[in-house]
């Protein structure tokens, strides 16, 4: 029977629809609006509720169409029908998007809508976000402050004079690393005007710096950005916008990926939805990416990451081993760990790594006995730092402010637990070890992204004796090759790439 509904299920913020039958094309659909769907697995139909061509599913009936019926469900699913429906909270919890099902005339419905906390519950009155005069006040001026500062960018833009400008902007570094810097390199020279603006939103700024971020912005052309950038969510920008995402290759929930998480984006307002193109690095990354900011596919560029363009040419490799060597001579004559998990905590203000669960005194004395040496890198993002004593100091080092990517050169090992450093690593077929001492938690907070073959013949620990006991038998861990194969490099083309797009675009 066509358009019959025998199994429903999620993933983060995706629906599946299996039907009875195999499926042709299929559409979600209200009076207003008709959006084509994806069909996976012959019978399999794909609505990704934030993302339908860049659009968020917007409240309403929907029916689903397919083959030129609407959908229906079987009868066996009835009884589990209100198991089904979703609620996606996000600004802090204070808004929800709910998603629910229904039948009229025995076709399948979904309903979508928007509520909001209502913190006078007990009187009849409309739901307001603020329940007193103060609170309404700073509402207010919020949305006056908003109003001002995009006022404020029009004006400026008004005053743009000269050649087309490109704006390398950051607000998690005071200085561009990563995928910025080898196109900041190749920009120089070009005929349009290069600027940078690099600062640490973590520390506190004063309003000099936001002020000079926004006019920076009004002169723009062209920004460039590799992570999350906060001041773009409220902008109307008249500037195209290009995400070098930092992380490459990811496989945890970022971005709309975790929509309903704490920590959620907007489900309109945010500035993953700005981004005009999208730099991935291999064509098996553009759903997942297209997914975590919310754009259409079209936008999602798999290019290649520049930070990878020669990242194996032997001059290279040999010039930064000749500087860690120097930098710290027992690396060249030791064997090398390298620790680089990622951080915890929802955002860049709460991230922070629970040291306890590493134990200093039996990494040292494992060290000891065996000739290594233990390096530690830590997010960018995680501020504590974890105390080494004096007398471990020839064994056990921070490297947190060098550059990973330097770092891994040198390594025999990586332990990490959900950090997409294993795709560079992994480069150098050498063994990798999961530590993810909170993996059921972290797994529930942060869904992850299931890329093919990513998770079969994982090496995983979740304790730190059983980490300790991977290392004391380092033989029986097998180099696996999954990671390696998600990448495009050796092409070394990504820089010129996006250089011919912002020729293109500018």
């Amino acid at each position: 029977m066509r358009g019959l509904i025998i199994s429903l299920y999620w993933e983060r913020s995706n629906l599946y629809i299996v039907f009875k039958s195999d499926v042709q094309q299929a559409y979600i659909m209200n009076d207003k609006v008709k959006y084509e769907l994806e069909i996976c697995d012959k019978n399999k139909v794909l609505i990704p509720i934030t993302n339908l061509d860049g659009n968020m599913l917007d409240k309403g009936i929907w029916k689903i169409e397919v083959d030129g019926v609407f959908a229906t469900i079987d009868n066996k699913l009835l009884s589990e029908f209100d198991n089904y429906s979703r609620i996606f909270n996000y600004r802090k919890n204070f808004y929800s998007f709910l998603v629910e099902f229904d039948l009229n005339d025995n076709i399948f419905l979904i309903k979508t809508r928007y509520m909001e906390q209502n913190k006078k519950y007990k009187k009849f009155i409309k739901l307001y976000e603020a329940d007193d005069l103060i609170g309404f006040l700073k509402i207010v001026l919020k949305i006056f402050s908003y109003k001002m500062v995009n006022l404020l960018y029009l004006i400026l833009r008004m005053f743009k004079f000269g050649k087309k400008t490109v704006l390398f902007l950051s607000e998690n570094s005071n200085q561009i690393t990563s995928n910025l810097l080898p196109l900041y390199n190749a920009l120089i020279d070009k005929k349009y005007k290069v600027i940078v603006y690099c600062h640490d939103n973590f520390k506190k700024k004063s309003i000099f710096y936001y002020l000079k971020e926004l006019f920076m912005i009004s002169k723009s052309d062209v920004i460039l950005i590799e992570n999350y950038t906060p001041i773009l969510n409220f902008l109307n920008l008249k500037a195209r916008v290009i995400q070098l995402w930092h992380a490459g290759v990811g496989f945890k929930a970022v971005g709309y990926a975790r929509f309903g998480k704490k920590g959620s984006p907007h489900p309109y307002l945010s500035s993953h939805r700005k981004n005009d193109f999208v730099i991935v690095d291999s064509e098996r990354l553009i759903d997942v990416y297209a997914e975590v900011f919310g754009v259409s596919k079209s936008k999602i560029k798999p290019y290649g990451m520049p930070r990878l363009d020669n990242y194996l040419n032997k001059q290279r490799i040999d010039n930064v081993l000749e500087r860690l060597y120097e930098y710290n001579h027992l690396l060249k004559n030791k064997k090398v760990i390298l620790f680089a998990p990622t951080y915890r905590g929802s955002n860049q203000k709460e991230a922070y790594y629970n040291f306890d669960m590493l134990n200093i005194d039996e990494i040292y004395k494992f060290c000891l006995k065996n000739n290594f040496v233990f390096l530690i890198k830590m997010h960018p993002f995680v501020k504590n730092k974890i105390n080494i004593k004096k007398e471990y100091h020839e064994y056990i080092f921070d490297y947190s402010d060098l550059d990973i990517n330097d770092i891994i050169y040198v390594s025999d090992i990586l332990i990490t637990d959900y950090s997409s450093c294993v795709y560079e690593f992994s480069m150098f077929d050498r063994p990798i070890i999961f530590y993810r001492y909170d993996k059921y938690l972290y797994e529930y907070e942060r869904p992850l992204h299931e890329l093919k073959g990513l998770y079969s013949n994982t090496y995983e620990v979740l304790d730190f004796d059983n980490l300790l006991m991977c290392l004391n038998n380092l033989k029986d861990i097998d180099v696996n090759l999954r990671f390696k194969n998600c990448l495009c490099h050796g092409k070394n083309d990504s820089v010129e790439k996006i250089v011919y797009l912002i020729d293109k675009e500018i």
